[in-house]
């Protein structure tokens, strides 16, 4: 199946999701229960806002989408079809973490902060997902408008890298202090105490 076809179904299943918000509205209800939305493999915000395919998506679909469709994807000229791309990954029967280091270059600062988001799944399981997260916090050359907001989705995520929280702690507090921007800064401020209160409380509770 090509990225296309993935997409297609993608986008029926969203548009789904809205006609069955629409009809129980109309019926009266004025917020649809998550269980019902879920059927379909969604969750939902804000009403119409479809936020996420869940993990089960690819049962539903009996369908995933090929490490070559999205490697070519991630190489494509229209950041769409990019941001698509990592959105995918995560339906991706092989491994992730180098196609995720290739999207973290990504000259999109959007599609670098999905980036961010997917490996903050994966950063307490593969300290290479961490060490990326840890490089794009650090990557702060270009402070153009949106370029911060990969480096504070950084480093929101580092604030619960549990696992290598030595490292992830040495990357908020470098942030915290020396970052150009002053929203990474106090984002990273945040992060780092909750890192520092989790672990304290893990190495309590042990």
């Amino acid at each position: 199946m090509t990225l296309a076809q993935w997409t297609g179904h993608f986008r029926w299943l969203k548009k789904e999701i809205h006609q069955r918000w629409m009809t129980q509205r109309r019926q009266g209800y004025q917020d649809p229960s998550y269980e019902d939305l879920s059927y379909w493999g969604v969750a939902h915000a804000d009403g119409l806002e479809v936020l996420w395919l869940r993990h089960d998506l690819q049962e539903i679909l009996g369908v995933r989408p090929s490490e070559r469709d999205l490697t070519s994807a991630l190489a494509s000229a229209d950041e769409t079809e990019r941001y698509q791309a990592v959105e995918h990954l995560r339906f991706l029967a092989g491994p992730r973490l180098p196609l995720l280091a290739r999207a973290a270059a990504d000259p999109d600062w959007a599609v670098r902060k999905l980036v961010c988001e997917e490996l903050s799944r994966w950063m307490n399981q593969d300290e290479t997902a961490a060490r990326l997260l840890m490089d794009m916090l650090a990557a702060n050359e270009d402070n153009e408008p949106g370029m911060n907001w990969p480096r504070v989705e950084a480093a929101q995520a580092l604030g619960g890298c549990w696992r290598y929280a030595q490292a992830a702690r040495e990357a908020l507090e470098r942030a915290g202090q020396t970052d150009p921007d002053e929203i990474v800064k106090d984002y990273a401020t945040i992060a780092l105490r909750r890192l520092l209160r989790s672990t304290t409380e893990t190495r309590d509770s042990g």
